[in-house]
């Protein structure tokens, strides 16, 4: 076992490198939520659907915040570089043109300024492009893939460098162990024992770093 699948205490877990810098428990429960959903919007728009792919993917997100702070790493970066590195450890890799353009729309959304018409100042400006373009309406997934078609290049080219090694990175943190056993099929028959509802679990358990212990 490496020392990136130790297995945790939850006295461990409550003395994260974020909660070290001051981060307090419900930011960075947060800040994890909104990783995995960062990740399952991601799989969504490129139509990436197998649950352990997308499970995988979350977990290497939560166990590179065992080892760093959200202080230090911006977790939009890091939930791309988990996401690409993820996709290949469940052999479901994307290419970089497809998964760039897709990380770069959503992670100007979560900057905080939306695709709608009343925006001002379009992506280009917002990625660092002196010449701000006008923003696009991004209503729907249909009109959100089209729109990725127009990223600028030099804005794609700078996205698919920070990715790549966003990802280079996260492997390394964790020492190249790509490999988990999920524990789906032992939750599964226990949620079918109890009349539960699987797949309200199946969603919502990845935004939670319970998997950092069960894994």
């Amino acid at each position: 076992m490496t020392t990136a699948r130790a297995l945790l205490a939850a006295e461990q877990l409550a003395d994260s490198p974020s909660r070290r810098d001051d981060i307090s428990a419900e930011k960075e429960a947060r800040y994890r939520r909104e990783g995995a959903v960062f990740i399952r919007q991601m799989a969504q728009e490129l139509d990436i659907t197998a649950a352990n792919t997308i499970a995988t993917c979350i977990w290497l997100f939560h166990r590179f915040y065992v080892k760093h702070s959200f202080k230090n790493y911006n977790r939009w970066n890091v939930a791309g570089g988990c996401f690409f590195a993820g996709l290949k450890a469940e052999e479901q890799p994307k290419r970089c043109k497809q998964v760039v353009p897709v990380f770069a729309q959503l992670k100007a959304r979560r900057a905080g300024q939306p695709f709608d018409n009343s925006e001002k100042v379009g992506l280009s400006a917002r990625l660092g492009c002196t010449e701000p373009t006008p923003a696009p309406t991004l209503p729907t997934h249909t009109s959100l893939v089209a729109c990725c078609a127009r990223v600028p290049k030099q804005q794609y080219l700078e996205q698919r460098e920070r990715l790549l090694a966003f990802e280079r990175f996260v492997l390394q943190e964790l020492e190249f162990d790509l490999h988990v056993d999920h524990p789906f099929p032992i939750l599964f028959d226990l949620a079918q024992r109890l009349e539960s509802g699987w797949s309200c679990f199946k969603r919502s358990s990845g935004r939670y770093n319970l998997c950092v212990p069960l894994f």
